[in-house]
């Protein structure tokens, strides 16, 4: 109603203006608060996904550095107790590493 209670109704219009934009600010105090916490909330949820996933890349980082260990320990032993060429192993190996992305 704005200038109609002031005009009508003087001081007490005017208070009653007043209130009406105390309670809009704290409507939109109110309204910005819970899109605050629930960003917050997204970002610790989020947050907490990461680590998950970063945890879980360094265990499989391990799991394949032992894995080439074990290979590497299995192309030996071809080689040197059954009598397998340390060519064709070597072959083997380099048509892998040519096969994989990024090796």
């Amino acid at each position: 109603m704005g200038w109609g209670r002031t005009l009508l109704l003087g001081d007490v219009g005017n208070r009653l203006d007043i209130e009406d934009v105390e309670a809009s600010v704290g409507n939109l105090r109110s309204q910005l608060n819970h899109m605050h916490r629930n960003r917050n909330t997204r970002d610790d949820s989020q947050d907490a996904a990461l680590q998950a996933a970063k945890h879980r890349i360094a265990e499989l980082e391990g799991e394949v550095e032992d894995l080439m260990l074990y290979v590497t320990g299995l192309a030996e032993l071809l080689v040197t107790h059954a009598g397998v060429p340390r060519e064709k192993v070597e072959r083997l190996v380099g048509a892998v590493d040519r096969d994989i992305p990024n090796a």
